[in-house]
């Protein structure tokens, strides 16, 4: 199964009573940034995966805001038993040179010490 997927069912299987969005599944490539914006504005929650431990200037852009609106925003990480966890965070913390895939570094509420 891919990751994607992976985290999709999980997510699903976590908040059953709710609609769970994959914007590359569900929302397909729209017009403008802006649309996927409003999509997190309407949220209850934000969860995203990393990519190579770091965050993409997209998903950075999405979870900034919903931090800003007070969504709540979770890194979803596997822990190791090789479960999928949620890990609420705070903030990111911008690369030295931030590129497209490599922008950021997400910042945790509480860090697990041993995951």
């Amino acid at each position: 199964m891919q990751k994607e997927q992976e985290e999709y069912f999980f997510l699903q299987n976590k908040f059953p009573d709710d609609k769970v969005i994959c914007p590359n599944n569900d929302l397909g490539e729209l017009l403008s940034f802006d649309e996927y914006l409003k999509v997190v504005a309407q949220s209850n929650i934000v969860a995203f995966s990393e990519y190579n431990n770091v965050v993409t200037k997209g998903v950075h852009g999405e979870c900034s805001l919903a931090l800003e609106l007070g969504i709540p925003v979770f890194v979803l990480r596997k822990n190791k038993r090789n479960r999928i966890e949620m890990q609420a965070v705070i903030g990111f913390k911008l690369l030295p040179n931030p590129q497209t895939y490599e922008y950021s570094i997400a910042v945790l509420k509480n860090p697990p010490l041993n995951n």
